[in-house]
């Protein structure tokens, strides 16, 4: 307690000589060295008194800290880089399974309900995809449309293509249309899945 008090009416000395107008750091570090031995504190780095000598009288120049914050600006922009592309990968992965899993949905429910399905991939903006069923009325929707992820899109210049149609139906008997689709993503990520009617075999290249 007895050093807190001596430190506390050091500091209060120095915010007292604040407002006297010291023209340069240095007429005010010898102030506050002045302040400390009224106080009998030794000025040294671990005294508050001593710090502030010592930030008086040395720092960094402009160059340093402009070559500081040139290096910190490079490394940060190289791990956004190596960021996004390690999420572009994860997405062009998810829009995979994402797609396999629903083919997979649609065969299933075809073959118990002996309805036929389709998965409906003629959305303009390519974005999104979406599981219907026939009935009387006409083309029923099971849902609402399904998103791909991130900015993983269907490739506009290999559009869907399921027997020439932009959509895959599926029939009672388990089989469907065979076709491919092509997934286009951030950094030059492509996919392809390819659907083989017969047996409703799924594969993912690229």
């Amino acid at each position: 307690m007895y050093w807190l008090f001596r430190s506390c009416g050091c500091l209060f000395l120095l915010g007292k000589k604040k407002f006297l107008g010291y023209k340069n750091p240095t007429q005010k570090a010898h102030s506050a060295a002045a302040g400390c031995k009224s106080y009998g504190l030794r000025m040294n780095f671990f005294s508050p008194c001593g710090r502030l000598r010592a930030s008086a009288e040395s720092g960094f120049t402009l160059v340093e800290i402009l070559v500081a914050i040139l290096i910190f600006s490079i490394m940060l922009t190289w791990s956004a880089t190596a960021l996004f592309y390690y999420q572009a990968g994860q997405d062009m992965g998810v829009a995979t399974r994402q797609i396999t899993s629903e083919i997979r949905e649609a065969q299933t429910l075809a073959v118990s309900s002996g309805n036929t399905y389709r998965i409906d991939f003629s959305d303009p903006s390519r974005r999104t995809y979406q599981l219907k069923y026939y009935a009387a009325s006409g083309w029923v929707n099971v849902r609402g449309p399904e998103s791909l992820p991130g900015s993983v899109q269907f490739d506009s210049a290999s559009p869907p293509s399921f027997g020439g149609d932009a959509y895959l139906d599926f029939y009672a008997r388990g089989a469907s249309e065979s076709g491919h689709l092509v997934l286009d993503g951030s950094y030059g990520k492509i996919k392809t899945v390819q659907v083989d009617g017969e047996t409703v075999n799924v594969t993912v290249s690229g």
